[in-house]
């Protein structure tokens, strides 16, 4: 017996009114999947992968292929003989840096890829055998993505149209919009490289599997069923041999069979030696592909792999990491902030031991998608339906749960956990999303019109949150778009800023300098107060008042975690009111920020880069810092300040100097006029410090007796080098040419590698004393210090003692 169709819905727009003409709804689609390609499309383009299309590719599957057609499994690439020459290769402690192929399988002399080799032999070898050229691999990439969606998208509306028929339009879109952008996509395609393409390709066979079991459900007779459970086997396999987890979804296999079994009380051998025969085809290509390469069937080649552990001694899977792995892929909420990109990855804590240290950004998928907390409701999917729909919904379903579960569990119990992995699982759980999405409309439809509309409305609203949270995801996704192509990343986050903005002028935020009217606190006593905070909570920024034992004020400032400056004692009356002017780059918007109109990129790194405190206007503090973040300011009370505020204003952008730095000019090298100080022996004073706090450079001087000293370079985060004794003439005047390579600076250091390769040189009155060679921190113009420690850094004390008489910037 059949169940009548849900009742239609009076009164709701037409967006959302059940029983609309199909046309309709396909072109709605097809406009979606339009926007969703470019946006893929747009996502690879902006990445920095060069496509070259035409061009020789250099990529490892491509030199595979090279390989596959001169007769031989393995790269070609030719092995430096220092490398075959290494007693043990594979650990990364005793191979040179740099030596072996990164993340390729090194064996008896040969270079292979351990990734699964079927996106390579279905798609990027038919292309170069048809047209004669590399595809590139970001193409590769783009088309296995945009492949797994379409056949996602297709799936969500045949079940729509077979078993949701009263669905309405926006509920249909608002799923696809889940499956193009929360089902994780775009996070793979901001990263086209070679270790997405295997996630990439398997993705993609997994979608089609779900679709061939769909059309075996469907067939007509046992041969069509047969033709389909051959095709989802093939597509099984694929995945298999793209990304060996999909090994542990085999058993989707079984519901479909389950069901022919079920439904004509026979066993169904044919259907299932069609659905086994192709996957244990390939499987048995794969176990002597293995063998033929690593000598053992069951090696893909992990074990030799070139990264940075030493990969067969680590412990990849283990039950010990699962509660840690279900934290991060389900439940690590992001932290959100007023600006672009707007989401930053969830702090999880210490890891358990054995666990990787190399991790990215990832994202819980219950705690940031909220549509796929719909997948609740699938069990609902079954209400008031035939026998006949109950058992061939329930089976295709069940298909989807399995291809979710087995894979996951495989993840959870992973010693790492990255968002590439989360494409191995989150597709599937999505797609079931979706189909919960449908039962929760449809179950409201059969409750009435209004009913229906406010939980349509949800659901849609659930699914935007979710596909826009895709979006941002992929944007802010290990800072890639910022690094690798800084001049779009500008450009998006001008567009998108606008949104807090606007919300900004609606709600009356002001920006830049703060000028505070005080009276100080009637009881003088000693201790610290915070007068003004600004910034995120964990690198929030401080500026202070300490009350000194004489009754004297001393003005502070605490950037973040970084060393504290304070400016000289101040007598300031307690009986009268007095004005700090506060200038901090966290009290400005983001660069990208409307609030700067068409000021130049120079004029907004002033601002942005400028520390300065006025008291009764005059600067007592003053420097160049590189703001962490913008956020909340606290002023007054709300920052714990216990005297009384008579005014607060924002007084805007203020004017600042041309140039923050000390050292004005060009090169890599600084001449300095000094004379030593005599009675230091021990010390270790300043010369030149470069950088920030955590990320600097130090070269100073050791004062060894009263007529040798040696030069000594400390570079943040690594052990110090310093060179032989030197005799100096105390009490003279000395040229000391003082060569670094973080004096090569950069206008600004956000966009660009944090450490560089240069040398460190120290020339005395014209004769070289000392030269080395290393990496230094990246740092900027205004990060030159001459004869001051501003970084805090423990090797040498705060100031140069002796006479500094002159400071000149030299090119070598």
């Amino acid at each position: 017996m059949s169940v009548p169709p849900a009742r239609g819905i009076r009164g709701a727009s037409r967006f959302f009114r059940s029983g609309q003409r199909p046309g309709g709804e396909r072109a709605l689609v097809a406009v979606l999947c339009v926007l969703i390609a470019w946006f893929y499309v747009w996502t690879v383009r902006s990445s920095g992968e060069s496509w070259n299309f035409g061009e020789e590719q250099r990529d490892y599957y491509n030199l595979l292929i090279d390989g596959w057609l001169e007769g031989q499994l393995h790269m070609k690439v030719e092995v430096p003989q220092a490398l075959l020459a290494l007693k043990d290769p594979y650990d990364p402690a005793r191979r040179p840096a740099g030596l072996g192929l990164h993340d390729a399988s090194y064996y008896k002399g040969k270079y292979y890829v351990y990734f699964g080799a079927a996106p390579v032999l279905t798609l990027m070898l038919p292309f170069r055998v048809v047209t004669g050229v590399d595809l590139p691999l970001p193409a590769a990439i783009l088309g296995f993505v945009f492949g797994g969606f379409v056949a996602s998208a297709m799936l969500l509306r045949a079940v729509r149209r077979r078993y949701f028929v009263d669905t309405p339009p926006a509920v249909v879109l608002g799923g696809v919009a889940v499956l193009g952008f929360a089902a994780l996509g775009p996070v793979l395609l901001r990263r086209p490289d070679m270790w997405e393409l295997p996630v990439a390709g398997g993705y993609c066979f997994a979608m089609l599997t779900l679709g061939a079991v769909w059309r075996s459900l469907r067939a007509a007779g046992n041969a069509g069923r047969a033709r389909w459970l051959a095709g989802a086997g093939a597509c099984l396999g694929l995945a298999i041999a793209s990304r060996p987890t999909y090994l542990f979804a085999g058993p989707l296999l079984a519901v479909p069979l389950a069901i022919g079994w079920w439904e004509s009380r026979r066993v169904p051998w044919r259907e299932t030696v069609c659905a086994l025969a192709p996957l244990a085809l390939i499987g048995g290509a794969m176990a002597w592909h293995n063998h033929a390469r690593f000598g053992d069937p069951l090696q893909f080649g992990q074990a030799y792999q070139f990264s940075l552990d030493y990969e067969s001694k680590l412990p990849h899977f283990g039950v010990g990491y699962v509660p840690y792995n279900v934290e991060q892929h389900f439940f690590g909420a992001a932290r959100w902030s007023r600006y672009f990109p707007f989401v930053r990855p969830p702090e999880y804590g210490p890891a358990p031991e054995g666990y990787t240290i190399h991790r990215g950004d990832i994202y819980g998928v219950l705690a940031n998608l909220p549509a796929a907390w719909l997948v609740l409701f699938v069990p609902l999917a079954w209400w008031r339906r035939t026998k006949e729909e109950r058992a061939r919904l329930g089976a295709w379903l069940g298909a989807v749960a399995g291809l979710f579960a087995g894979p996951a569990v495989v993840m959870l119990s992973f010693f790492s956990a990255l968002a590439r992995y989360q494409m191995e699982f989150v597709p599937a759980l999505m797609l079931l999303a979706c189909v919960g999405m449908l039962t929760v409309v449809r179950c409201a439809n059969l409750r009435g019109a209004w009913t229906m509309r406010v939980v349509a409305s949800g659901a849609v609203a659930a699914a935007v949150w979710s596909a826009a949270f895709g979006v941002l995801a992929s944007l802010s996704y290990e800072r890639l778009l910022e690094s690798r192509n800084p001049a779009v990343a500008h450009e998006v986050a001008r567009r998108l800023n606008w949104i807090p903005a606007l919300w900004e002028r609606m709600t009356g935020v002001e920006h830049g300098a703060i000028e505070v009217a005080l009276r100080l606190p009637p009881v003088a006593s000693e201790g610290e107060e915070t007068l003004v905070t600004a910034g995120e909570p964990e690198r929030r920024d401080r500026v202070f008042l300490r009350y000194v034992a004489d009754g004297r004020v001393r003005v502070g400032f605490r950037p973040g975690e970084a060393p504290e400056r304070l400016s000289e004692p101040l007598v300031l009356a307690r009986d009268r009111v007095h004005r700090v002017r506060v200038t901090l780059g966290s009290l400005y918007p983001p660069a990208a920020h409307p609030f700067f109109g068409d000021r130049t990129d120079e004029e907004i790194l002033r601002w942005k880069r400028r520390m300065q405190i006025e008291v009764n206007g005059a600067v007592v503090l003053e420097g160049y810092y590189r703001f962490a973040s913008e956020g909340v300011v606290s002023v007054g009370r709300e920052a714990g300040f216990s005297g009384a505020i008579e005014d607060v204003r924002r007084v805007g952008a203020v004017n600042v100097a041309e140039r923050l730095g000390e050292v004005i000019g060009e090169g890599d090298t600084l001449r300095l006029r000094v004379r030593w100080p005599r009675g230091r022996s021990g010390a270790r004073e300043p010369l030149v410090v470069t950088g920030q706090t955590g990320a600097g450079d130090l070269l100073y001087v050791e004062y060894l007796s009263e007529e040798t000293v040696r030069f000594a370079w400390d570079h943040w985060g690594a052990p110090g080098i310093a060179s032989e004794a030197v005799r100096v003439d105390l009490g003279a005047e000395q040229i000391v040419e003082i060569t670094m390579g973080s004096l090569r600076t950069v206008r600004d250091a956000t966009g660009v590698p944090a450490e560089q390769a240069g040398r460190v040189n120290v020339v005395l009155d014209g004769r070289a004393v000392w030269e080395s060679e290393g990496y230094f921190h990246t740092a900027e113009a205004g990060e030159v210090a001459v004869g001051r420690n501003p970084i805090g850094g423990t090797s040498c004390g705060p100031a140069f003692t002796g006479e500094l008489l002159a400071v000149d910037r030299v090119r070598r």
